[in-house]
């Protein structure tokens, strides 16, 4: 479907249900955008969770992050964790905001940054992904719930060198 619409980009819809006992409900989206140097992939994916349901580990998570840097060209990974029905299905009332839980930056991202400095961030637990050929770091942030992983994902950015985003542009 992406070829045939090239140059242009495509934006597809996912939308997916239990299948049997392991299945989750999920629902993300999936942007395919022509670059200078090949082809970009973004995407966002709400995967949902009863209350009470245990959630994925941050080994877990990590793991995923790795599995990714190995296996494709990694820029970036933010999980965070969300009040919402386990539907997935978006509530007529405010639920909160969703809080950051983990981040993966790779080999593009490092470059800039460097992979010694990117261990040594303050506040969160970084670990090497990747292997060598795909150099990345995995960085335990918070809990999803509580305020500080905000405060430490603040200052893990500026340790990075990404400027703070504030108010719109224009």
């Amino acid at each position: 479907m992406c070829r045939d619409r090239a140059p242009d980009p495509t934006w597809a819809v996912l939308v997916g249900g239990p299948a049997g006992e392991t299945g989750r409900p999920s629902i993300g989206t999936l942007l395919v955008s022509r670059v200078q140097g090949g082809v970009e992939e973004a995407s966002h994916i709400v995967i949902g969770y009863r209350s009470g349901e245990e959630v994925p580990s941050p080994g877990l998570l990590r793991g995923l992050a790795d599995d990714l840097a190995r296996g494709f060209s990694l820029t970036s990974l933010f999980v965070q964790w969300g009040a919402g029905p386990a539907d997935v299905t978006a509530l007529p009332h405010w639920v909160g905001v969703p809080g950051p839980v983990g981040m993966a930056v790779g080999p593009g991202g490092l470059q800039a940054t460097g992979l010694d400095r990117a261990l040594s961030a303050p506040m969160v637990t970084a670990h090497r992904i990747g292997g060598d050929h795909a150099p990345s770091v995995w960085f335990d942030i918070g809990d999803g719930v509580s305020p500080e992983g905000f405060s430490n994902f603040e200052r893990l950015t500026a340790h990075l060198g990404v400027p703070a985003q504030v108010g719109g542009s224009g």
